[in-house]
Formats: structure tokens, sequence, C-alpha cells
């Protein structure tokens, strides 16, 4: 049996593929938690919202990590005087323009918020 992809701990709804999650509209990138000692432990926060549920669905970055293809950096500027501070603010989604270990992070939450939303069908 195929795992799906999430599955809404509210509403029970089931996304069989991140494809159909990212495209789904009442789905959306509302925040980050990041994890400095490993920025692929960190978590996206959806939100899901639909007339019988909104609740915040958590999901490992590392899921996403395939959707960038450029500079990975190594070494974390979090806590110097470069630092902007972008991961501890959750509801931050602009991109960081650091040379840092979680500057990658920040640009698939970008590549996700750029995803074209299906429109909404009407009755």
């Amino acid at each position: 049996m195929h795992t799906p992809f999430k599955k809404c701990t509210s509403c029970q709804s089931v996304w069989p593929s991140r494809d159909a999650f990212l495209k789904d509209p009442s789905v959306h990138l509302v925040g980050y938690q990041p994890s400095f000692t490993d920025p692929a432990k960190g978590l996206f926060l959806f939100g899901h919202k639909m007339p019988e549920c909104y609740t915040t669905l958590a999901v490992k970055v590392d899921l996403f990590k395939d959707l960038y293809q450029g500079t990975v950096y190594t070494e974390s500027v979090f806590g110097t005087a470069e630092c902007e501070k972008r991961c501890i603010k959750e509801d931050d989604l602009a991109r960081c323009n650091q040379p840092c270990a979680n500057a990658w992070v920040r640009e698939i939450m970008k590549i996700i918020a750029k995803k074209p939303q299906p429109a909404l069908k009407r009755a």
C-alpha cells in the first residue's frame, strides 16, 4: 500500500503526493521552524483552510530538498552580526541574503510560494 505524502491531523484529508499537496488551494505556506544543527530537519508549516478545517500542518524540510538546485552552504551565520534573523521569525518567508547553511531552505520557501495554484471550481 502506498503511503500518502501528508494527512491532515484535524479533518483527515489525505494528499497522495507532494505535488497534490502543493497544488491544493486549501493549503498554503505560513511558516518555517528551523533546525540549526541540520537544516533538512527543520519544518515547513502549512495552513489548511477549509470550511471544516483550520489547522497547521508541519512537513519536514527534507521532503522538499530536491526542489532546490543551487549552492548549499555548510556554515551557519546564525547568531553572528551578519545574520538577518529571519529563521527565528516563524512567519518570515522572505529570502535570506547571507551565505548561511539555512539559506537553501529559504529559497525552497520562495519556490513553494511561487507554485501556481489551480483555480477553485465553482458549483
